[in-house]
């Protein structure tokens, strides 16, 4: 979340603005298209998906930093939704499995 509590790296609203998303552009953009996150990262919201080396499973009820989930399912994590996504599927915190 770069930092940051809310639904998104800018806050928990969205718009064409901030990212590319269904019905927004209809393909994939270029990198850097809209503003970095605060940490620098450009296209963390939409766009493209992000395969992460996180692997499918229920993190530990634990207080964690970088949690990793599941170490011994075969599915990797897939991050960030892509531009055909709405856009309230495009939280930070959503993690889908990448079969």
């Amino acid at each position: 979340r770069a930092g940051t509590n809310t639904f998104y790296s800018w806050g928990d609203t969205v718009s064409p603005e901030l990212a590319n998303y269904y019905g927004n552009v209809g393909t994939s953009s270029a990198v850097g298209s809209y503003r970095p996150n605060p940490w620098g990262f450009y296209d963390m919201h939409g766009n493209l998906w992000e395969l992460v080396a996180d692997h499918w499973g229920a993190y530990s009820e634990d207080p964690q930093i970088d949690p990793e989930g599941s170490l011994t399912h075969d599915s990797v994590i897939r991050r960030c939704v892509s531009y055909a996504v709405w856009p309230e599927n495009m939280k930070t915190s959503l993690r889908t499995p990448w079969l």
